[in-house]
């Protein structure tokens, strides 16, 4: 083999070093960028998903915090109607009254 016959198979000078210096293929600017992109939206996806779960938990504690103060305020109106319907065994109004305060505080 000579040289004359191994120069289709040889690089310029040049073009090694344009690979070497960051000046290479579009292919592998491609594949960066393609990788980035990537990336960048499984993160912006985790963030979204964490996001939603957030908002979940949020609204769960939210409705548990709001069914108890539903309980407590079923709890307040039949403690008034048991005491509504005990108006009948007091004898005066004041006496009245004074049990609706009592079962209010």
């Amino acid at each position: 083999m000579t040289a004359e016959s191994l120069k289709p198979f040889l690089s310029p000078p040049n073009a090694l070093g344009t690979v070497l210096t960051g000046g290479g293929d579009c292919r592998d600017k491609k594949a960066v960028a393609k990788n980035v992109l990537t990336i960048g939206g499984s993160v912006i996806l985790f963030v979204l998903f964490a996001s939603v779960i957030g908002l979940e938990i949020w609204n769960v504690n939210r409705i548990t915090d709001l069914q108890r103060d539903v309980d407590s305020l079923r709890q307040q109106v039949h403690e008034l109607t048991t005491s509504h319907r005990r108006i009948e065994s007091l004898e005066d109004f004041s006496e009245f009254e004074e049990a609706v305060s009592e079962a209010i505080n």
